[in-house]
Parts: C-alpha cells; sequence; structure tokens
C-alpha cells in the first residue's frame, strides 16, 4: 500500500492507497491513526523503586554508595515531562524527550564511605544533593504504515547530566583529620540507543503506543548499558487534545576507568504518566 498525508483536516489523515486517492465520497474507517505534523505530550510523573548507586575512587577504592540505602534518598518522587513527535515526512520522525529529577537528603551514616580523596565518617549527618537531567532526541522510520498501524525502528541519544553533592564529617588526609567536607561528582552520558516501537489504533480515540530502545558497549575504558520501555495509552478529546496514561521502565549504567581513577554511575526506575497530549 502507497499511503501519503493529507495536509488538510486536523487528523492529517492517510489519503492515498494502490489505486490513487481515496474519492471524497468514500468515508474513511472512524479507527485510524493521527498523522499529523507534530504531535507533544506534556505532563507528570511518578516515579518509583529508585535505585541508585555511584562511586569515585581516589587515591584507594571508593565506596559503591546506594543513595537510597545508604543515604536515606526518597525512592518515589513526582516530576515532570515533556516528549514530543514531529513528522518531517511520510514515514520519517524527530523525536525528543526531556525530564529533570530533583532530589536531596539529610541522613546519619551508619558505616564509613570513602568518596573521591576522603572517607566521611561513621555517625556523621550527612547532607546530600542530587539533580539529574535526562535529554532523549532521535529519529525514526516507520517500516510499516496503513491506516490503523505504524512500526518502525529508530536511532538516537541519551544523555543523562547528574550532580551529585555530599557534605559531612570525612576525614580528608588518611591520618585522621576530620574536618566538615563537601565533595562532589559529575556524570555527563550521551549513550547512543537504537529502538523500535508500534502506534496501534484500538479503537474511535484511543490510541495504544509500544517503545523500546536499548544500549550496551564495554570498549576498552568504557562499559554502559541503557533500556527505556514505554507502554503509553492516549484518549482523543477533541481533534487537538486528548489525554494519557502510560507506564515507563528506565535504566542506565556507566562505569570508566582510567589509570587509577574509577567512576561507576547506575540508575533505574519504574514510572507512571499522566499527560496532556497535542496534534497540530
Amino acid at each position: 500500500m502507497i499511503v501519503g498525508l493529507s495536509e488538510n483536516g486536523p487528523r492529517g489523515d492517510i489519503i492515498e492507497t494502490d489505486s490513487g486517492p481515496l474519492d471524497d465520497t468514500v468515508q474513511a474507517p472512524k479507527t485510524y491513526l493521527r498523522h499529523n505534523r507534530l504531535h507533544v505530550r506534556g505532563g507528570a510523573q511518578f516515579l518509583g523503586n529508585f535505585a541508585t548507586k555511584i562511586s569515585v575512587n581516589g587515591a584507594d577504592l571508593g565506596t559503591e554508595i546506594g543513595l537510597e540505602d545508604d543515604l536515606g534518598f526518597d525512592s518515589d518522587v513526582f516530576t515532570g515531562r515533556l516528549d514530543f513527535d514531529w513528522r518531517i515526512g511520510q514515514r520519517h520522525h524527530v523525536i525528543g524527550s526531556w525530564y529533570a529529577i530533583e532530589r536531596d537528603s539529610t541522613f546519619s551514616i551508619d558505616e564509613d564511605i570513602a568518596f573521591d580523596d576522603v572517607v566521611f565518617q561513621v555517625g556523621a549527618s550527612m547532607t546530600t544533593a542530587m539533580d539529574v537531567d535526562i535529554v532523549r532526541l532521535g529519529y525514526r522510520y516507520d517500516f510499516w504504515q496503513d491506516r490503523r498501524t505504524e512500526a518502525g525502528v529508530s536511532i538516537g541519544a541519551h544523555t543523562l547530566i547528574a550532580d551529585l553533592q555530599l557534605t559531612g564529617m570525612a576525614d580528608v588526609d588518611g591520618m585522621g583529620t576530620v574536618i566538615d567536607a563537601t565533595r562532589s561528582a559529575n556524570v555527563a552520558a550521551p549513550l547512543p540507543v537504537l529502538g523500535t516501537y508500534l502506534n496501534w489504533a484500538l479503537a474511535n480515540r484511543w490510541n495504544l503506543s509500544i517503545t523500546s530502545e536499548f544500549f550496551a558497549l564495554e570498549f576498552e575504558q568504557f562499559k554502559g548499558a541503557l533500556f527505556d520501555n514505554q507502554l503509553i495509552l492516549e484518549y482523543e478529546i477533541t481533534e487537538n487534545f486528548g489525554l494519557g496514561l502510560g507506564y515507563n521502565h528506565f535504566l542506565i549504567d556507566v562505569e570508566v576507568s582510567e589509570n587509577s581513577y574509577r567512576g561507576d554511575f547506575g540508575y533505574t526506575y519504574n514510572g507512571l504518566l499522566l499527560f496532556l497530549s497535542g496534534w497540530f
């Protein structure tokens, strides 16, 4: 089937078949996917079951820290999220996402924590803050497309930018000199990803989207993996606006080793999404 996009009408209808353009007198099925130029989602996400690990070596081996277990971080958080799908051609899309996660805690640690070049002392009251931005940008190609379905593959990049700061009483020289110290770590992990996706019109005004993106690589001093899976259900309230509910599982694990330095960062959560949709 050869398909095209109508420049007229709010739904951006598919208007051609193997026999040519549809006659105006032929009524299109009520259940079919939108093919507008721009699809935007904006809303809130509840992220739960956080598991965050990080370690940074100084002269000695650093302690692997679980932020939720070792430093008292909440494992649940609310945050905003923005996604877009810009159709730049009949089968071609530019896609993107952005969201930010900010967490902090004050917690008395129950064991020494070696981080960077200091050792935070057992019993110290630690003040910790972590800010994370996740930016996703990619390209999609529909290898299958009909009135109710589009499926294809994607390529792009997930960039995770994380800033962690720890403050507390620490041995700063290995000789028992304990002072109030602050140490920080920054992670910028732009990871290429491949993906697959399926968009399906379940029924009139109801659409289902399934996406999966992944990356895994081990090369010299670098080792990393990323998995991002989404299930989205949308209801079209009007020709231009709708509501949606979704589920997201995300995992990233990055390790960098160079000479005596070793940094390790891991991040995983399960998320529930609630959002408004716009088609333009």
